[in-house]
């Protein structure tokens, strides 16, 4: 994996332009998991590099509803429009897909117009809003057929 140090810059970098639903990274037991062991089949983190600069993530991590997973992807303003968090989605959908999961979950704001057109084009439908401007949206995996990775 690429170094911790530098996807949690890129985490912050990203929650600094107010992105996120917190100023800065502030890591969950998830999150502190997903560092420790990148690797753990219990949930997928894909770091999104070029050159030696970390640019993006995706992460899936398993959530209490059983065969429910939540997505959160994210990348730096310069690295947007390219096709990265495509790749990242589609590769994490199939990694779903490919456990069984029944559910991907994710909040993003409501004004994140190019987020909201990636999930939307990729099946996720809202599901509701929370507090401010977030909107939930869920995708449901039972009935998708394989999807080949990018």
């Amino acid at each position: 994996m690429a170094d911790q140090n530098s996807l949690i810059g890129t985490i912050n970098a990203v929650c600094a332009e107010g992105m996120m639903r917190t100023p800065r990274f502030e890591p969950t037991p998830a999150w502190e998991h997903a560092l420790a062991r990148p690797d753990c089949p219990c949930h997928l983190l894909l770091v999104a590099v070029e050159g030696a600069n970390v640019v993006g993530w995706c992460r899936l991590f398993p959530t209490d509803a059983n065969g429910e997973a939540e997505l959160g992807i994210g990348l730096l303003a310069t690295a947007r429009g390219h096709g990265l968090g495509t790749q990242m989605l589609l590769e994490a959908i199939a990694w779903a897909h490919e456990r069984g999961l029944a559910r991907l979950v994710l909040t993003t704001r409501a004004d994140n117009y190019r987020a909201l057109r990636l999930f939307t084009k990729h099946g996720f439908v809202p599901t509701g809003r929370k507090e401010g401007d977030w909107i939930e949206m869920a995708l449901g995996l039972q009935f998708l057929e394989a999807r080949s990775r990018p």
